[in-house]
């Protein structure tokens, strides 16, 4: 274990401060991946299934049957649907209105983090670079101070540690922003689901002999 931490904190120290803010940027974008990642499987729900059991209790005319599915499912989809089951007996507008709001309050829940993920994707790549640019300076300072005893082995030595925070940098972005976009494209084709199943909803209760 020590074979393995020893060299770790040898490189941190070559890195320099903005390595250290790196590494723990690097912890922050590792607990939101996978807290949304988690998130997200628990919120999967199949629109088809679920409107077609929807569905067969509107055909019974057991609206209460149908929010009961919704509440068995206990997923952010089958919640809208819930919301715009209790509207039942309203216009098509206020149905589609009150999904349209639940909707809205299930987006604040799949969007947190993702604002702090994106951030973090794209503010790390400038760390690094800030880093490497602070390492460079005080490459050449120190060339400067020992100019008669400048090598290109002493010179080269200092670039790389000074490149060290760059690429970290780029190591925490990239996976931190296809994460962000992949969420990105849930929370997407969450809302596209959202637009759908309140069409649906609405045809089925405007099905003829459909009164409940």
């Amino acid at each position: 274990m020590l074979n393995f931490v020893n060299p770790a904190l040898d490189f941190m120290e070559k890195g320099g401060v903005m390595l250290y803010t790196i590494v723990f940027a690097s912890w922050i974008a590792i607990a939101i991946i996978i807290e949304r990642f988690w998130s997200f499987q628990r919120m999967n729900v199949q629109r088809k299934k679920l409107m077609a059991n929807i569905g067969a209790s509107l055909k019974r005319k057991k609206v209460i049957e149908a929010i009961s599915v919704c509440d068995k499912i206990s997923r952010p989809l089958s919640r809208v649907v819930k919301a715009g089951l209790l509207r039942h007996d309203r216009g098509k507008a206020e149905i589609k209105e009150a999904m349209q709001e639940a909707g809205q309050e299930e987006l604040t829940n799949l969007e947190r983090y993702l604002p702090i993920l994106g951030t973090l994707a794209y503010v790390t790549p400038l760390l690094g670079f800030l880093g490497t640019v602070m390492g460079m300076i005080r490459v050449f300072m120190e060339i400067q101070k020992e100019v008669e005893f400048a090598t290109a082995a002493s010179l080269a030595g200092g670039i790389w540690e000074a490149l060290i925070s760059t690429a970290a940098g780029l190591v925490v972005a990239i996976p931190a922003l296809i994460a962000y976009n992949y969420f990105v494209g849930r929370v997407d084709g969450f809302l596209m689901d959202v637009e759908g199943t309140a069409v649906d909803l609405v045809n089925l209760l405007s099905m003829p002999g459909e009164e409940l």
